[in-house]
């Protein structure tokens, strides 16, 4: 694991119990990304839930399309997706094949290995996005940063389990919650803050952390620089 030259940081300072006040605020739509490091094996999905502090959603726009179109869980699970929130499924958020319902806002497979399947084509698989490796659930959103805390966010990962083609006993509110974290200190533009157990990630930004645990974790301000060795 490779550390993140100083360059990167922003120091923000704590102002009382789980709040942040960043030295500068992202605004308006804004790209972000949420990779969440999850190993899991064939017809295991996961989501995100998440929002603001006081639980309200956040406006998002997926941004990926995958050109195979309804072939691909992520295409149809991220039609009508319209905000990150703390519902399995929003109203007019599809269905896979009319049957299998969205645990939350879809995350793809990715891997840092090219091969046959990528996130343009298949909603899965290679993404240049990821420079870490496989097993990392990735979110590829335009988020309305004006509706985040200060430019900050919470989330947490859900685990559905299904057999590849159950689609009638498949309920997307059926799965596994990631448990309570305490996230330390990331590397990037990022600080410890106590009284929060999920995830907190940043607008605009790259934001890398792992299942179920604190650390590591990374936020980064550009799309360009190197996050994890």
């Amino acid at each position: 694991m490779t550390m993140l030259p100083f360059c990167f940081l922003i120091f923000l300072c704590e102002t009382g119990f789980g709040q942040l006040v960043p030295s500068a605020s992202p605004s308006g739509f804004q790209r972000t990304v949420v990779f969440i490091k999850r190993q899991s094996y064939p017809s295991q999905y996961v989501f995100l839930r998440g929002g603001r502090y006081d639980g309200s959603p956040i406006p998002i726009r997926h941004r990926v399309q995958p050109t195979i179109g309804s072939d691909s869980r992520y295409y149809d699970w991220s039609q009508g997706d319209n905000n990150l929130d703390w519902d399995a499924q929003e109203k007019g958020q599809w269905n896979f094949k009319s049957f299998q319902r969205p645990g939350g806002t879809p995350l793809m497979w990715t891997t840092n290995v090219q091969g046959t399947v990528n996130v343009t084509k298949d909603g899965a698989g290679y993404t240049p996005i990821n420079t870490m490796g496989p097993h990392y659930w990735m979110m590829d959103v335009d988020m309305d940063c004006n509706k985040t805390d200060d430019g900050w966010f919470q989330l947490k990962a859900f685990v559905v389990h299904g057999e590849k083609n159950d689609y009638i006993s498949w309920n997307g509110n059926n799965g596994e919650w990631e448990r309570g974290v305490e996230q330390t200190t990331c590397w990037g533009d990022h600080k410890k803050f106590s009284g929060v157990n999920n995830h907190v990630a940043k607008c605009g930004a790259i934001n890398v952390f792992t299942y179920g645990e604190g650390t590591p974790c990374v936020v980064s301000k550009s799309f360009g620089d190197p996050l994890l060795g």
